[in-house]
């Protein structure tokens, strides 16, 4: 058995005085609207019926054959020594090495496998049943983030060609971005040290919900509409803010304003109710150093002040409606969201700007004005 290996041949370069300067040529990626691609796919189409020689291989003669050598072979390319290859890189690098292999050859890969493009390379360019083997699903943990990264910017370039009135497409390309985030959310609560800087992610993502879901039921559920169109918008609320399993559980009921209200805002056992962040955030501003002294900081007084405004309000009360508004609603979450923007900014400003007065700093023995 035959064993290719990049590395041997980057040692022998490496050995090597080059005498003449190497070439370098920028790649511009160009990417191709739905209707371009579409285009591109009729004149292929076109092409090979009017000469089916174009998928065919026979034509080189018996000179040209996939493969290294007539036993089977092991393909492994190395990039250690190469210091600008990326740990997980693009597929396109990746899977050159399959371009050598051929029947019964064994091609090792340091990317998941691409079933599609490999089933192109077996029967489309004819290098027959080639093995090829890639790293486990759950391979390194740091592998597996940044995989899920580079598919998070590939669904959102994707998501930038969409047309507006695709919506399905778009709704599916959303859910792929929503269900990579939640694995990196769920990476990072299983790996993360519980250190001074778990804290500090614990407060962005808590604020983060509580401004966004005032925000969000401000929007959609203070002004008075018509019931249809209410049940619809309390049932997107509920969805948007991972509440609408729970409500169907608890209350085995279409929604309503009372109760939908209730659960959003009010529900301590809630973990997406804005009560429960709130809550959360003031624990995790007491543990930070410098909490502890009197009087109270600013980002302090400013949490304790949005935990009062939630735990004296009433569902009822902030469902009533005046004038086709619920006021009561509508005062309440604009406290709240002051109150939580102003703590973010004090927050800010306590430990992540630091700016000084300006201050002597040898003693030219004068007093200071």
């Amino acid at each position: 058995m035959a064993l290719t290996c990049d590395r041997g041949l980057a040692e022998h370069k490496r050995r090597l005085q080059p005498t003449v300067a190497v070439s370098v040529i920028e790649q511009v990626p160009v990417s191709l609207d739905a209707a371009e691609r579409a285009r591109l796919a009729r004149l292929a189409d076109t092409l090979r019926a009017a000469e089916p020689a174009v998928d065919a291989t026979a034509f080189f003669g018996a000179q040209v054959s996939a493969g290294l050598g007539p036993g089977p072979t092991a393909v492994i390319e190395d990039h250690s020594a190469i210091r600008l290859f990326e740990e997980v890189g693009d597929l396109a690098y990746a899977y050159r090495s399959l371009l050598l292999g051929g029947r019964d050859d064994v091609v090792l890969i340091g990317v998941p496998r691409n079933p599609a493009f490999e089933t192109y390379c077996r029967e489309t360019l004819g290098l027959g049943p080639v093995e090829v083997l890639g790293p486990r699903p759950d391979a390194a943990g740091r592998s597996l983030t940044r995989r899920v990264l580079n598919d998070i910017g590939d669904e959102l370039m994707d998501l930038g060609q969409e047309t507006p009135s695709d919506l399905q497409s778009m709704q599916e390309t959303l859910d792929r971005i929503m269900t990579a985030l939640m694995a990196i959310a769920g990476a990072t609560h299983e790996s993360m040290s519980r250190e001074l800087g778990w804290g500090y992610f614990g407060l962005g993502r808590r604020i983060e919900r509580a401004l966004l879901l005032a925000s969000l039921v401000r929007s959609l559920l203070v002004a008075e509409t018509d019931p249809g169109v209410e049940a619809l918008l309390m049932e997107s609320t509920l969805l948007a803010a991972e509440s609408l399993t729970l409500y169907r559980r608890r209350y085995y009921a279409q929604p309503e304003i009372e109760t939908a209200l209730d659960l959003l805002l009010l529900d301590e056992t809630n973990p997406r109710s804005l009560i429960f962040q709130v809550n959360a955030l003031e624990k995790l501003v007491r543990d930070l150093p410098g909490q502890s002294a009197r009087p109270l900081t600013i980002e302090m007084r400013r949490v304790i002040e949005a935990s009062g405004l939630l735990r004296l309000a009433d569902a009822q009360h902030l469902a009533e409606i005046d004038s086709g508004v619920r006021p009561h609603l509508d005062a309440l979450l604009a406290r709240l969201y002051q109150s939580v923007g102003e703590a973010s900014a004090a927050l800010t400003d306590s430990y992540f700007s630091h700016v000084e007065g300006p201050f002597q700093l040898l003693d030219t023995g004068t007093e200071s004005p």
